[in-house]
């Protein structure tokens, strides 16, 4: 990927990994090993851009963390230093593994030559594998956050417990002047078998082995869903999207019955297009972009779809992500500007922001009907970035947000700029809302009684509310440790 030049000197930059439970969290050695492991875990240095883009848990309490990074960073806060060290102006995707005391085990750096490898997200099995989804030659505006991101050819790959590469698939494009393809999302199946959403434009072949499925985009960029083996071979490819360039997968879901469920944006103003020839039309015309949930069973043949948005060229709304519960229950959290029919199929919602962008929160049965819909954000921009549940049913939602947001009547945030984690029940019913200084998305990853938290911070940022341990720390690059259960709050 090619980053322009930056015309400002670098800002220290680190990634906190925090952890909060029902317990104060503890300082442990790992068996077997000489290091003392602790939360909060600091990655960074003082000349590196470290930022995070998902955080996962494995069946035994180890922690997973994907990012960006450039220049010189160190992924082992311990006595010992694990370094990784590329072009400050040319971000790199790592995956790095800290055990559940928070002692460092392992990372990979992804570097090809010349061939750059942005990976966009992660999952782990039962056995302590990780599979990472993202795309190869991208050309990509990372540390700005860009949604013009493009990549010639999508890749899968699976990571021993080791942190070594066991296999690698590729299919797209041969190069960006014939196509693109890139894999945005990834989830694993309770039989094993991977399902990958990505984006994809001009004519590409999905198999990245000697079969040939080949599929022409209906307009700039289509969107594709994979199942693969646990070996990397193509199951089924399914495609949909319309003649816009407007339509985008951004995160996906696979329930306990192995149905699967896509959320993203779509062109309101036109049909869109399924694999199978169902030209599935909007529920209601609109003139700009609108948001979906899509679901598939398991063979990948489509269930239904809903759609939703507002009717005015000013009004947006898209799906950021997606989460199946284990009761009959799908969430969507995602972003709406203007005036929008939030949920569809006969039962409204209608929300209008208020500033630029707002933040949504929708839940569906595993039918399609819309059960209830939450909205919350401040006169600028506000911005959603991932979602996570709990043992208990709760749901978190992270996001950033400036000046002063109701997140629930009566409960107010007012820090000038800051990312927050919120917390609702199954029933959409406001918990509370935890905030702290500074830009950038808050990543979190659940286990057991304990809730992780990772977000980006740089020496200008600090960790504000309740939480304000120290009054040096907006100067100063560190961490604190939230001891408190936010589900029970």
């Amino acid at each position: 990927m090619t980053i322009g030049t930056a015309t400002r000197q670098p800002l220290v930059s680190c990634i906190a990994l925090l952890m909060v439970g029902t317990a104060v969290a503890c300082c442990g050695q790992r068996e077997g090993s000489q290091n003392v492991g602790h939360w909060p875990v600091t990655i960074g240095g003082d000349a590196a851009f470290c930022t995070p883009k998902a955080l996962r848990t494995d069946h035994l309490g180890n922690v997973y963390l994907l990012g960006l990074c450039g220049g010189t960073v160190d992924f082992d806060f311990g006595p010992s230093s694990e370094i990784c060290r590329s072009d400050y102006e040319k971000l790199t995707s790592f995956i790095s593994k800290y055990d559940n005391f928070g002692s460092y085990q392992w990372h990979h750096c992804f570097s090809h030559g010349d061939q750059e490898l942005l990976v966009n997200d992660i999952a782990c099995d039962g056995q302590g594998n990780v599979y990472a989804a993202g795309g190869r030659n991208a050309v990509s505006s990372a540390r700005q956050d860009s949604d013009t991101d493009t990549s010639a050819q999508a890749v899968l790959m699976k990571l021993a417990s080791n942190g070594q590469v066991e296999w690698e698939a590729t299919w797209g494009a041969q190069s960006l002047g014939q196509g693109i393809c890139e894999g945005k999302a990834l989830a694993l199946s309770s039989s094993g078998d991977i399902c990958v959403a990505g984006i994809y434009g001009g004519e590409v072949d999905f198999d990245p082995n000697p079969g040939v499925h080949v599929r022409t985009s209906n307009g700039a960029t289509d969107c594709f869903l994979c199942r693969f083996s646990s070996l990397g071979e193509l199951v089924w490819v399914r495609t949909w999207g319309g003649s816009s360039r407007f339509e985008s997968v951004e995160s996906l879901s696979v329930d306990s019955d192995q149905d699967i469920y896509l959320t993203g944006s779509f062109s309101m103003s036109r049909p869109l297009v399924f694999d199978s020839g169902a030209t599935i039309l909007p529920e209601f015309e609109g003139q700009t972009r609108g948001a979906y949930l899509l679901k598939t069973d398991r063979d990948g043949n489509l269930a239904w779809i809903r759609q939703w948005g507002g009717t005015n060229i000013e009004d947006y709304c898209s799906g950021v992500s997606v989460l199946a519960s284990g009761a009959d229950a799908v969430f969507v959290l995602g972003e709406f500007s203007g005036t929008v029919q939030l949920t569809s199929a006969g039962k409204s919602d209608i929300l209008t922001s208020n500033g630029f962008m707002d933040i949504f929160l929708a839940c569906f049965d595993s039918l399609g009907s819309p059960q209830w819909a939450r909205a919350w954000g401040g006169p600028l921009r506000d911005e959603a970035c991932c979602m996570f549940l709990d043992g208990l049913g709760n749901i978190y939602c992270s996001g950033s947000y400036k000046v002063a947001v109701d997140f629930d009547p009566g409960i107010v945030g007012t820090i000038t700029y800051c990312s927050s984690v919120s917390t609702f029940d199954s029933d959409g019913m406001f918990k509370h809302v935890d905030s702290w200084l500074g830009g950038g998305g808050i990543r979190g990853a659940v286990y057991g009684n304990k809730v992780y938290l990772c977000r980006r911070r740089t020496d200008r940022d600090g960790w504000g509310s309740r939480y304000e341990q120290n009054p040096d720390a907006v100067e100063r690059v560190e961490c604190i440790i939230l001891e408190e259960e936010l589900a029970d709050q």
